[in-house]
């Protein structure tokens, strides 16, 4: 009977050896692996960060950019005109139509008034679509 009582506690002591090792072995690597984790979550959050500062940098872009005034229409002229005279050049003829809800290019008359981008913004509008 000692004998057996013996023999289970030996086997109770090897089995909370086991257990004691086994969890050494996973607080072991867990203390290595943690780091690790940690620097990924950090990695991440940075280039997160960076994504969204891009974001808001470009909407800043786009906001700004989109001061200007407004022009009256003169005898003759055509929004190929106006896109040449405020920017030189009739890449912002659509910009114009979309900003001031111009279905064509035939439907502007003499004395209607257009909101136009200042040239510097509108060059600025310019890149920032063809960046998009």
């Amino acid at each position: 009977m000692v004998a057996m009582l013996l023999r289970k506690t030996m086997t109770t002591e090897r089995l909370f050896q086991n257990i004691q090792r086994e969890l050494i072995r996973i607080i072991t690597a867990v203390t290595i692996v943690l780091p690790i984790l940690q620097m990924i979550v950090i990695i991440l959050t940075v280039i997160s960060l960076q994504v969204v500062k891009r974001k808001i940098i470009k909407q800043k872009s786009i906001s700004s950019a989109y001061s200007g005034q407004y022009h009256t229409v003169k005898p003759g002229q055509t929004l190929y005109d106006i896109s040449m005279s405020y920017y030189g050049t009739s890449e912002m003829v659509d910009e114009i139509k979309d900003r001031n809800n111009i279905d064509d290019d035939y439907t502007i008359k003499e004395g209607q008034k257009y909101y136009c981008l200042n040239k510097k913004n509108g060059v600025i509008i310019q890149q920032i679509l063809y960046n998009l």
